[in-house]
């Protein structure tokens, strides 16, 4: 019983966490890159933001981009899975 307390509590720190380092990478970005990375986290496509904000998807994806640089940058992080082409 002990166990399974001690687990939920080392996962809900684990989930504290992440929105920690989250709301760090969110800081790092212009306004707009995090207006388009929240609209990312609540699961819209990048098509989907352009069209809402009237955009070329070019525009959205250099933001969203410079985002994930950023972001990759002060995590020091060198590579992120990327899909096949």
């Amino acid at each position: 019983m002990k166990e399974k307390v001690l687990k939920e509590q080392v996962e809900e720190l684990l989930e504290e966490l992440k929105k920690d380092r989250l709301n760090i990478a969110l800081n790092l970005m212009t306004d707009k890159q995090q207006e388009r990375w929240q609209k990312i986290l609540r699961g819209l496509s990048i098509s989907q933001i352009a069209m809402i904000e009237g955009v070329k998807y070019i525009s959205v994806y250099n933001s969203v981009n410079l985002g994930l640089k950023k972001i990759k940058r002060v995590f020091g992080i060198n590579t992120i899975n990327r899909p096949n082409k």
